[in-house]
């Protein structure tokens, strides 16, 4: 008999044999979230990535998963779809579900007994949850309940604005460093992070923009980000909003409506505006042994930048700056990242005015970028030494 997973007290992570893998899949077959053991390959799948290509990696055979993608194609509401596919065999269960048109939750399991027929209900629990923490429920994204994230090392802080966001009717989860906080967004999306200036370790900025990073990655949209002061004023944290501590109900609830706000802003731009692929691994299908060579170093400049810029204030007004800038995008251009293209390109569009606003905002993307592109380039193996 199989062991049940852990229960995640951050939201209703279903308790199901450790062998079950449950993915939520849209209408056009693009994985949306994922729950249970890795895949085959030791891995996470992505966001975004395609089921037909997720099975496959599974051991499937295309012809099998194309009969069961057919299937899925116009899922009923409510209905439940059985197949056994592959050998050895996998049973499948899919489910349409009534919240949201075109969304399906499939069931990958080892096999189909009485007991795994009891469990199903936990799994269509996570997905209709998933499905109203995603925003994509019919109505939802206005009028569901703001989730808060409120992040400092003292319990009793985090346990008094808990208190005063229940008062808001929100729903609100802590957590004491920079790593739990990490861990918790890795887990369910939030729309508000509420952070202390003063958290030791990575510090409120760099934690701030790795949560909007990994959010956008994991869960297709950043939280509205805050940081709390006691004097009010934040050197540094001019993307936040900042918070005056000890926090006053009535500042926190305009926090909030500022967060519903950009909730609703933040999931009409994801479905406007497709997000870039941080770069095209398929091009460069045919001499995976360049790809290595250029994703080194290219991740070599953007390392040597990045030290320049914590080692130098004066670094960005210089003549200096805009050509390592601008050999970076030309570097990024030829290797198809398109992501730390664009955020080249949005600092270089912005470079008459060192010291403003935008300028800075558009330097602490860059930074998240170059961080980005290191960590799926390493992810991908580029950083090794060629087979």
């Amino acid at each position: 008999m199989s062991e049940p997973t852990r229960r995640d007290s951050t939201g209703p992570l279903p308790e199901l044999p450790a062998d079950w893998r449950l993915l939520l899949i849209d209408k056009g077959m693009k994985l949306l979230a994922f729950a249970g053991s890795p895949g085959l390959a030791g891995a996470q799948p992505r966001r975004g990535l395609d089921l037909a290509d997720f099975l496959a990696d599974e051991g499937l055979d295309l012809a099998e998963v194309g009969e069961l993608l057919v299937c899925l194609e116009d899922m009923p509401a409510e209905c439940e779809l059985r197949l056994r596919l592959g050998n050895p065999s996998f049973s499948i269960v899919a489910r349409g579900f009534s919240e949201s048109k075109g969304v399906s939750c499939v069931v990958l399991r080892p096999r189909a007994d009485e007991e795994a027929e009891r469990s199903l209900p936990a799994a269509w629990a996570w997905a209709s949850w998933t499905i109203r923490s995603l925003g994509l429920a019919a109505g939802n994204a206005a009028d569901a309940p703001v989730r808060i994230l409120v992040v400092d090392q003292n319990p009793e802080v985090v346990a008094y604005c808990r208190t005063l966001s229940r008062k808001l009717g929100c729903r609100s989860t802590g957590a004491g460093s920079g790593g739990e906080a990490l861990a918790r967004i890795k887990a369910q999306p939030y729309d508000l992070v509420v952070v202390d200036s003063g958290i030791t370790g990575m510090g409120a900025s760099a934690l701030g923009s790795i949560i909007s990073e990994r959010s956008r990655k994991d869960w297709g949209r950043p939280p509205m980000w805050a940081v709390m002061s006691p004097e009010g004023a934040c050197e540094g944290e001019l993307s936040a909003h900042v918070l005056e501590k000890p926090l006053a109900l009535g500042e926190l609830k305009k926090t909030v409506g500022l967060a519903r706000q950009f909730r609703v802003q933040a999931l009409s731009a994801a479905k406007e505006e497709p997000e870039k692929e941080v770069l095209n691994v398929s091009i460069w299908k045919e001499d995976k042994a360049l790809l290595q060579r250029l994703a080194k170093a290219l991740v070599a400049q953007g390392t040597e930048l990045t030290i320049r810029l914590s080692e130098n204030p004066s670094y960005p007004d210089s003549v200096d700056f805009m050509k390592d800038l601008t050999s970076l995008k030309n570097g990024c251009d030829i290797l198809h990242a398109y992501r730390l293209a664009e955020a080249c390109k949005a600092l270089l569009e912005v470079s008459q005015d060192p010291q403003s606003r935008r300028m800075l905002a558009c330097l602490d993307r860059l930074l998240v970028e170059i961080e980005g592109f290191r960590l799926f380039a390493a992810g991908q193996g580029l950083l090794r030494d060629s087979d």
